[in-house]
Parts: structure tokens; C-alpha cells; sequence
């Protein structure tokens, strides 16, 4: 089962964005690049936004299907990596729930 999770996560991380309509940002959070996503629905009024919380170690790039699912549903997606993981600059290890609250 552990192998299979790996495999599919591996799997995401490697399909092209492009074709989800995400739109990518660096922000700044105390002199670090945060990598920032969105991917808006394609109805004309969104129900709502999501905001992705990932686990730590991880990054939002390995759950293209969840936001394609919550998206198809008329909901915006909105989410970022955590110091040092993903896309982001910085050290995983300066990664505090305070911080969190802050980005």
C-alpha cells in the first residue's frame, strides 16, 4: 500500500499544470519566496474559496486531483508550500504553527 501512495504521489507531481488553469506566484514572507497557487472555477460565480492546508514535508503539487475534484464543484482552490518544502524558499525546520498563521 505505502509503495502504491509513493507511486501516485510521484505520478502528480509530475503532471503539467497547464491544463488545470493554476496560477502560480512567488510571495514574500519575511525575505523568503513562498510558492502560491490558485485555481479558479470556471463557473461565473465561485461558491466559495478553499484554502489548502498540506502536511509538513509535503507540497500542494501532489493533490492536482483533490483540487480538480473541489474545483469541478464550483469552489476556488487556493493554497501554498511551507517554508523549504515545494516550490518555497527557506528551511523546513523554521516551520512553526505561528508561521503558518502568518502566511
Amino acid at each position: 500500500m505505502i509503495k502504491f501512495f509513493l507511486s501516485l504521489s510521484f505520478l502528480f507531481s509530475q503532471l503539467s499544470f497547464a491544463q488545470y488553469a493554476f496560477e502560480f506566484d512567488k510571495l514574500d514572507f519575511n525575505g523568503k519566496k513562498l510558492r502560491t497557487g490558485i485555481l479558479r472555477t470556471s463557473t461565473p460565480v465561485s461558491k466559495g474559496s478553499v484554502l489548502y492546508l498540506e502536511g509538513l514535508g509535503d507540497s500542494f503539487m501532489n493533490h492536482i486531483p483533490l483540487f480538480q475534484s473541489i474545483n469541478s464543484q464550483g469552489y476556488d482552490v487556493v493554497a501554498f508550500n511551507y517554508l523549504g518544502q515545494g516550490g518555497s524558499e527557506g528551511s523546513m525546520n523554521s516551520t512553526t504553527i505561528g508561521k503558518i498563521n502568518r502566511m
